[in-house]
């Protein structure tokens, strides 16, 4: 893309609102819970980028305040707005 790691985060925080890393932890998340109804917890979380079963879970907890398997009835699982939850 020609851009340095440093611009590409901050030209990502100003327009998305959050930071990279942030942005990247529920991309994987979502496709963590994308992946759970048809298979297991560790299974979803390994094919997401997790390190394991208990990454994904602490991360859900994090950011949702739920575990992955309270998710799986949800139809969709977005960042709230205004979210500040770090790490």
């Amino acid at each position: 893309m020609g851009l340095s790691a440093s611009r590409l985060r901050t030209l990502v925080r100003e327009s998305a609102g959050v930071p990279l890393a942030r942005l990247r932890r529920w991309g994987r998340l979502r496709n963590a819970i994308a992946g759970l109804p048809g298979g297991n917890v560790a299974t979803a979380a390994a094919a997401a980028g997790f390190a394991d079963q208990s990454h994904l879970t602490r991360t859900a907890r994090s950011l949702l305040g739920r575990t992955p398997l309270s998710l799986t009835s949800a139809s969709a699982v977005t960042a709230p707005r205004g979210a500040r939850h770090g790490r």
